[in-house]
């Protein structure tokens, strides 16, 4: 289940920004946090899918951390933290 179990990714994003905002260290975003926040980011992009008409993006085929509903689209935590991994690189990107 490892390879759908993919939210991990964004705790990892996660983690890094809170590490950023508790200490504000500008060298170590620049150094070690950016690598891994747009990482990440491009790791959600690559795993989106959208509607043919442009109205909605998909993240499919993964495991929520409800691991026992096995594989599912579009988990609620999986989606929400992608959305905050993309919103935490994009700030740390200014």
């Amino acid at each position: 289940t490892g390879e759908f179990e993919i939210h991990v990714a964004g705790d990892v994003s996660f983690a890094f920004w809170q590490y950023w905002q508790a200490t504000q260290n500008k060298t170590w975003l620049q150094t070690r946090g950016w690598p891994v926040l747009s990482g990440v980011a491009d790791f959600w992009l690559s795993r989106t899918t959208s509607r043919a008409n442009g109205s909605a993006v998909s993240i499919e085929r993964v495991i929520d951390v409800n691991e026992q509903a096995g594989v599912i689209n579009n988990s609620a935590y999986t989606n929400a933290i992608a959305k905050l991994s993309f919103a935490n690189a994009e700030k740390a990107a200014v």
